[in-house]
Parts: C-alpha cells; structure tokens; sequence
C-alpha cells in the first residue's frame, strides 16, 4: 500500500487475510498450542511489520490497531454459533447439540447447557463440548439478548481473557499427564501468561503458575534422565 496509515493497514488485513484464516472455523477450531500458535503467526507477523510498532509487544500491538486476537475471535465465533442454535434462528434441531440443564443453579444463567462427558481429547473440543462451559458462565443479560446483533455487540464488550486461559490451564495439565514434548508448550504458554494477567485475579495466577513451574521442572528432568542414560 502507498499509504503508511497503520489503522487502513489493519482494515485491509481484516478484510482480505483474515476471512481466510476463519472460514468455518467452528468445524476445524485447532486445540493444540503449536496449531493454535502457527494461526496467531500471521496477524502476529502482519502487526510486527509496522515500523513503529516493531517493538511494542503483541498484546500491545492488538490494542493499538484494535484487533482481537485470531483465538479469541474463534472463540466469540463459537459463541454466536451456540446463540443462533440455541435461539433457532439455524434451520436445524436444536435437540440434536445442545440439551437444557435440568436443575436450577444460583451461578450461571438462565439458559445453562448440559455438558456430557467425553473420553476422548477429540470429543471434549468438538463444538457441542467445548462451547458449553463458556457460554453458561456469559451473564444472563447476554444470551437473553433479544437479537443476534445485540449478541454480538455484548460479545465484543466481554472480556473472554479468563475463558482461554482456563482453556491454556487445562491442556497444560494434560501434557503433564500424556508427557508430550513441552518445549514449545512452555514458550507460547508463557507469551499467552505475560500479556493476559492483569485480567486474572490471584487464585487464577497462582494456579497457572503452579502449572508452569512443574511444566519447566518436568523437562528439566526429562533432559536430566536423558543425559544420565547417554
């Protein structure tokens, strides 16, 4: 482009790379972090390309040019598809993804799904499993709205921060258990950890922390073991 206006520079991203990077992303959403870390290359890559932005951290970069990240946007993708389904507003049986919660609860809010459980790693980031604990924490007022723009307008207004990290907390955990290679596990768990704590209060930080610590320590050892046997 001629013109050095960062702000038209992010308007053409968002209209012709990013529809690329998001078409249907509801059936392909990626749930592993080196997946997850080579989609959030590309907007990454294109906000560092800037000069005067090059050295503002990526966090920064995504409120300066007023962008979500590509993960939280599949994430509100999800959301409005969950809203449309639950509201009828698809020509599809509701009965056939998402069933009602059957007893009241003092948390959540009106419109609570029934979550099943699933043994797989698959089943659990299907559609009709992992949006489930997400949209019955979102406040009444949001998924009682009385259309989908007003969905979606109480969506970009909602902090999903918390959300992805429990997300990023969990699939820690779970390479601890299945000892998966964690190498680049750490480094894009630790990016995500420094640019999103203020949003977390001190139980979240303490328990993500932990994680990370015996997440290091972990292939310390492993690293340690190898080199004994060598």
């Amino acid at each position: 482009f001629v013109s050095r206006d960062k702000l038209l520079h992010a308007r053409a991203f968002c209209t012709f790379v990013r529809p690329l990077l998001e078409f249907l992303s509801v059936i392909w959403w990626p749930y592993y972090i080196n997946e997850i870390k080579k989609i959030e290359t590309v907007q990454r890559t294109f906000t560092k390309s800037m000069g005067n932005l090059r050295l503002s951290t990526y966090s920064e970069r995504l409120v300066i040019l007023n962008l979500d990240s590509l993960q939280c946007r599949r994430l509100k993708a999800d959301l409005v598809m969950c809203y449309k389904i639950v509201n009828g507003l698809l020509d599809i049986d509701s009965s056939c993804f998402f069933k009602r919660q059957l007893y009241a609860s003092t948390r959540g809010n009106s419109l609570e799904l029934a979550k099943i459980n699933v043994a797989s790693e698959r089943d659990k980031n299907f559609f009709t499993n992992r949006v489930i604990n997400i949209w019955n924490a979102l406040p009444d007022f949001i998924v009682s709205s009385s259309s989908i723009s007003k969905f979606k307008r109480n969506i970009a207004l909602t902090d999903l921060s918390k959300h992805l990290l429990f997300w990023l907390m969990s699939n820690i955990i779970i390479c601890l258990y299945k000892r998966r290679p964690f190498s680049a596990g750490i480094q894009s768990a630790l990016v995500i950890l420094s640019t999103k704590l203020y949003y977390l209060n001190c139980w979240m930080c303490v328990s993500l922390c932990v994680c990370l610590f015996v997440l290091i320590v972990d292939e310390q050892i492993n690293k340690q073991t190898d080199n004994t046997l060598k």
